[in-house]
């Protein structure tokens, strides 16, 4: 993702910042999703309560999403003058502002949703920088459930594979 971006439309990213939630019960609420597509940036949040979600114009070089600290990116936001330069690196998105220089996380909390640009072939980095994607296995464990009658335990347990499993993003 590469996208190039007015300080002055970067006011969106400020006032959408102040409907997150100061103390997040779910660590990716406090996170601002950009979404770099034909010549359009959208800065998408959610709190479950309220989300907000506006368009700006930016020059997109290479179409891409990405999930920040919506703080941290408005606290920046704030700060920067002129044409504001934003490319996707790796876990890190780069915002380059005439001679200052800011490096962002990519993701709050356990997860980062990086995409494509919305065509369907997004997918996420968990804490240790390994990609999920769609059709991948996130989690799987074996449960083993028992019956009781009165006091008694069940002699045979019923063993239940639960497998979780990313179908799309989005």
């Amino acid at each position: 993702m590469q996208f190039t971006v007015d300080h002055a439309d970067l006011a969106a990213v400020s006032y959408a910042a102040q409907s997150l939630p100061a103390r997040p019960p779910v660590p990716v609420l406090a996170g601002l999703l950009l979404d770099a597509a034909e010549d359009t940036l959208r800065i998408s949040g959610f709190d479950y309560e309220t989300s907000t979600d506006h368009t700006v114009a930016s020059t997109v070089a290479e179409p891409g999403r990405a999930l920040v600290s919506g703080r941290l990116l408005a606290d920046i936001a704030a700060r920067v003058r002129g044409v504001v330069q934003f490319e996707l690196a790796g876990p890190r998105l780069i915002l380059l502002a005439g001679s200052a220089c800011f490096t962002l996380p990519v993701g709050v909390g356990d997860v980062a949703v990086v995409g494509d640009g919305g065509a369907g072939r997004g997918f996420a980095v968990d804490d240790d920088g390994a990609a999920i994607g769609p059709g991948d296995v996130v989690a799987e464990c074996l449960l083993c459930f028992g019956a009781t009658a009165g006091h008694e335990a069940a002699d045979e347990a019923v063993p239940v594979r639960v497998v979780v499993v990313v179908l799309s993003f989005g």
